[in-house]
């Protein structure tokens, strides 16, 4: 009997020391003893090593941002008074990015995509190349970014018309513009985000060069109902933290100011407006650093 309750005494102090419980029987024996770790004093007391505390590990926050890739689009164009063009653009992208909670942000992004159109009276052979500087400030924490901009951008349109009943005539638009934009971006989980980007953009210089009339450049009517919306959904790997897929769906609006050049005996240029509707989707990868 001694011999019975010296065992169950030492049971319940080493339950004290080492465990979280101790759970008796109904005959006062310890059934069983539920152990939690050693802090460092008891370790250090009864010369038992202690367990390390757990280790968290954060996750890397990463700085800059770049990206490339290709794009596919298709396109409506709509000179004004005339019938529309329509027809698929395959092209490639780049992107650096500098963008970090409550930091500078700071951009630059090319973009080329080119393809063919068809309408009722002809075809047009269309290059189109996006050049964007951007400078602005990103808000929010580590999973949810909002960056402000603006910046300057410069757009060269490159129109090579095959007229049914007519002469072949290319039309050169380069049009500068001053970009206002917004970008945010929520971290679902550690391998997903989505975002929201959309971007006005005012012409500020718009001008037209035409072929086979060479040595003249006509300045156009600035337009203001351009724009640009995005919508981003990004894929990592654990094994390439510092590398995602993204798969950015796009529509875009965008105007060419029609001219307003007239000859010496009055006569008007006539170039019209030309409206341009973009959808697409852009597949980028992208390194961060």
């Amino acid at each position: 009997m001694f011999m019975k309750k010296l065992s169950v005494l030492l049971s319940l102090a080493a339950a004290a020391l080492f465990a979280q419980e101790a759970v008796l029987d109904h005959e006062g024996e310890v059934a069983a003893l539920v152990f939690r770790p050693l802090s460092a004093t008891t370790a250090g007391k009864w010369g038992v090593p202690a367990e390390p505390d757990p280790v968290i590990e954060e996750p890397v926050r990463f700085t800059s941002h770049f990206q490339f890739g290709a794009s596919y689009t298709h396109a409506r164009i709509t000179p004004y008074g005339f019938n529309n063009y329509n027809g698929n653009l395959g092209g490639a992208q780049a992107l650096y990015e500098f963008k970090t909670a409550d930091r500078i942000y700071g951009g630059m992004s090319l973009r080329w995509r080119e393809g063919k159109e068809e309408g009722e009276l002809g075809s047009m052979d269309l290059r189109d190349i996006d050049v964007q500087e951007r400078i602005g400030y990103t808000f929010g924490r580590a999973d949810a970014l909002v960056s402000l901009y603006t910046g300057f951008g410069f757009r060269y349109l490159r129109q090579a018309l095959e007229p049914k009943t007519s002469a072949p005539a290319t039309f050169m638009y380069e049009e500068f513009y001053v970009p206002v934009g917004f970008l945010y971006d929520y971290q679902y989980s550690r391998n997903f985000s989505v975002g929201l980007y959309g971007v006005w953009m005012p012409q500020v210089y718009p001008t037209l060069t035409i072929e086979p009339i060479g040595g003249a450049r006509w300045i156009l009517v600035k337009t203001l109902k351009n724009g640009r919306v995005e919508m981003p959904f990004t894929f990592g790997l654990d094994r390439f933290n510092n590398t995602t897929f993204v798969f950015k769906p796009f529509a875009e609006y965008w105007q060419d100011g029609k001219t307003v050049a007239k000859a010496v005996n009055g006569t008007a240029l006539g170039v019209p407006r030309n409206t341009y509707l973009f959808v697409g989707i852009d597949v980028n990868i992208c390194y961060s650093f």
